[in-house]
């Protein structure tokens, strides 16, 4: 008689676990649909400054490439893309409070100057800060618009009261007697 080893089977219910994978990746789609699809720019940066991630949008805007942007740090590059930006993180980090989206310049690769809004807040793992995420908006057209506006008002007032000057000194009995018989 020969000797028969015991058999030993473990059967798992997988399909929980497939479901879910196939929710992540779905969601995982979703989000890089939306960033790489939003018109306004969109980045990811560490506590140590280094840019993890910025969307097109906003290497269009500014003219970088995105491995530019990836070989960034905001607080040791140039003032001119990040200034403003460096002072609304600090203030985060000192745990003040940030209020609404601010209103900003900076200048891309190119020169140009944009008027943006950022919206940043801190990224947290648990309840640690390990960064700052945000969405930059460009401004520039409705800023260009508004200060196209207020020129306009400025040669207004002017023309105002250009126009009360004469009127005061304008007497028109006279001037109708020069172009009028009486």
């Amino acid at each position: 008689m020969g000797f028969t080893s015991p058999i030993q089977c473990n059967i798992r219910d997988i399909t929980e676990h497939k479901r879910i994978v196939v929710a992540l990746q779905e969601n995982e789609k979703k989000y890089h649909d939306l960033v790489s699809q939003s018109t306004d720019g969109i980045f990811i940066f560490e506590l140590s400054g280094q840019i993890l991630t910025v969307n097109e949008a906003m290497c269009k805007e500014l003219a970088f490439s995105k491995e530019e942007f990836l070989s960034m740090s905001i607080w040791t590059s140039s003032g001119k893309i990040f200034g403003t930006i460096r002072l609304r993180l600090t203030k985060i980090l000192e745990q003040e409070s940030i209020g609404r989206p601010k209103n900003t310049r900076c200048r891309g690769k190119n020169g140009k100057l944009h008027y943006v809004d950022v919206i940043s807040v801190p990224r947290y793992s648990g309840k640690d800060m390990i960064g700052f995420q945000g969405i930059a908006r460009d401004i520039t057209t409705r800023k260009r618009a508004e200060q196209e506006i207020h020129r306009q008002l400025d040669h207004f007032k002017v023309l105002s009261v250009i126009d009360r000057a004469i009127a005061a000194n304008f007497d028109l009995r006279s001037a109708c007697r020069k172009f009028l018989p009486m």
